[in-house]
């Protein structure tokens, strides 16, 4: 019985100091868990802080960037740039007589023929000229000019060609004749580098037009023989005549700069555009100075930059002319009163 006793006592005592353990460690997890609790607030606090200290700091640089209205550096993001832009032409031609304008004629000096430019080589030359005019070249300014001042006078001749013969075909009431026109045109891509090149082409196509409207004039017996080769033929050489201006010019590296100092470079191409026997080129000062150029030309950085120097140099030089003038005046002025004055006081 008392033994039974004891092992109840000692049964009870283990429970109680098992209980105690557990009551101690419950406590000391509660106390881990609000010292956790607090380090993490803590934490927290300092972070808020930091974050809206980097918020103010960053604030005024923020910049609102490719938005409607609104100028700014552009994104980091990769942008899509367009491709490089190309544009095309296509040309359609009637006749034989326009389709041999365009191809022009080879030389052939055994048999004494002639080279005849047409508007597939004019086109290769103006580029190239058109190109040497942006590099300052006096010679092809010139060129320009004179290819300028032709293709208006050819214009002009087509024009009043083209409007007679319509004034034939649209003449008599009641009868309503269409123009000649061929079953399988010629179709010719065009992809040309100067303004003059496409100038030409429209040329051509009004010369088309006016050997198509004399043709059919021809052929319902309005016009005779004699005046549609005397329509044909000035309409013809008023055209070649512009697409042989480019034939004048040499490709020779000259500068305005060079004219003006008369270099080597000069003089070289003074003599080569000398030996040229059918219309060589003349320079005109102007020309030379740069003060006139064709109204469709090239930019030339070059001869740009020459003529505001001239500019800040002539006001420059005004203005020091206006100061001694000014100058001169004052001493005028103020020497006789200065004398009259040394005069008084030596009184």
């Amino acid at each position: 019985m008392q033994k039974t006793t004891n092992t109840r006592a000692k049964a009870v005592d283990s429970a109680v100091r098992i209980e105690q353990a557990r009551a101690e460690k419950n406590s000391s997890l509660q106390s881990l868990g609000e010292m956790l609790s607090g380090a993490a607030a803590a934490s927290s606090g300092k972070g808020k802080n930091k974050g809206a200290a980097k918020t103010v700091m960053q604030a005024p640089a923020t910049k609102r960037r490719n938005q409607a209205g609104v100028s700014g550096e552009p994104t980091e993001k990769n942008v899509n740039l367009p491709p490089a832009m190309s544009m095309g032409a296509k040309l359609k031609l009637h006749t034989h007589l326009a389709i041999n304008m365009f191809r022009g004629r080879r030389a052939d000096r055994a048999k004494g023929i002639r080279a005849i430019v047409g508007v597939s080589l004019f086109a290769g030359l103006a580029r190239a000229i058109w190109f040497a005019s942006r590099d300052d070249d006096p010679y092809a300014d010139q060129c320009l000019l004179d290819i300028e001042r032709i293709h208006g006078e050819a214009k002009a001749a087509l024009d009043n060609h083209e409007q007679a013969l319509n004034n034939v075909l649209e003449g008599i009431d009641g009868l309503d004749v269409s123009i000649q026109t061929s079953d399988e045109p010629l179709e010719i891509d065009l992809n040309f580098s100067s303004p003059w090149s496409y100038r030409a082409v429209l040329l051509l196509l009004q010369y088309d037009r006016i050997v198509r409207l004399g043709l059919t004039a021809r052929h319902v017996g309005f016009i005779g023989d004699e005046e549609w080769h005397n329509v044909i033929s000035d309409s013809g050489r008023h055209l070649r005549n512009l697409l042989g201006q480019v034939d004048r010019w040499i490709m020779t590296g000259v500068t305005r700069d060079d004219v003006r100092h008369n270099t080597a470079i000069a003089k070289r191409a003074e003599a080569m555009y000398a030996m040229k026997r059918d219309r060589p080129l003349t320079l005109t000062p102007e020309v030379v100075e740069g003060t006139k150029r064709a109204r469709i030309s090239p930019k030339n950085e070059t001869l740009e930059k020459y003529l505001n120097q001239k500019a800040l140099n002539a006001s420059a030089m005004g203005s020091s002319s206006i100061k001694n003038e000014t100058g001169a005046v004052e001493k005028q002025h103020v020497g006789p009163e200065a004398a009259e004055s040394t005069g008084t006081l030596d009184e």
